[in-house]
């Protein structure tokens, strides 16, 4: 392999992992602005990710450059090809950091009681960022193969449906026992709702990596 192909694969290696810890930080600062009911913290989540789109943009467009001028072996293909579909999934999950931060800044300026719910918001974050993680740096699992990554990464991602099932089991004894106004708990639901699809990126970006390494086809992970 030429030393410019190389250098080319490592440059967008380190783009994409660039953006991976981007993500997570918002997710990290996302969740201590919760813990901490720090509106200037959640305002910062959108200055984190203010250039992740220019910066996936680089990555693909590198991609797609070496794909023209070099003709990859099989498995340097599949990580390419992984590549490209990992900075859409990092996208997802960074529009969800900035989507769930500002709505839980709005909730926090409007005084909304977050006690009832706050253990197990934080108890969802937890295993989205573990999710995260493990899916894009084998966080705690180093040494370890992508295929126990992806068992991994899969029961967080089970941990966060039963999180928000409970969530959704509270709102609904809170308004039916309380007489609360639904549209304010149906809000932060939805915040959840999102958070909670952010764990199924995770699982999507630990099977790309699978596949990556074990190759077949990728509806097999």
């Amino acid at each position: 392999m030429l030393p410019n192909y190389e250098s080319q694969l490592e440059d967008i290696e380190k783009q994409t992992q660039s953006m991976a810890q981007e993500v997570i930080e918002a997710h990290e600062m996302t969740l201590d602005g919760f813990t901490r009911r720090d509106v200037h913290t959640l305002e910062e989540v959108k200055v984190k990710l203010q250039n992740i789109g220019e910066e996936a943009n680089r990555s693909d467009n590198g991609v797609v450059k070496a794909l023209a001028l070099f003709d990859p072996k099989a498995d340097l293909l599949r990580q390419m090809v992984v590549t490209l579909k990992i900075t859409n999934e990092l996208i997802r999950c960074g529009d969800a950091a900035r989507t769930v931060s500002k709505r839980l800044m709005i909730q926090i300026d409007e005084d909304f009681d977050f006690e009832p719910f706050e253990e197990h918001i934080q108890a969802l974050y937890r295993s989205t960022i573990s999710a995260l993680k493990i899916a894009l740096f084998k966080s705690g699992y180093e040494g370890r193969s992508y295929e126990t990554c992806y068992r991994a990464v899969k029961v967080e991602e089970s941990k966060t449906d039963d999180i928000h099932d409970v969530l959704q089991e509270i709102l609904l004894d809170r308004v039916c026992k309380n007489g609360a106004d639904p549209l304010n708990y149906y809000k932060m639901l939805r915040s959840m709702q999102k958070l909670e699809r952010v764990a199924d990126h995770a699982v999507n970006m630990a099977a790309l990596k699978l596949y990556a390494q074990e190759g077949g086809k990728i509806e097999s992970f």
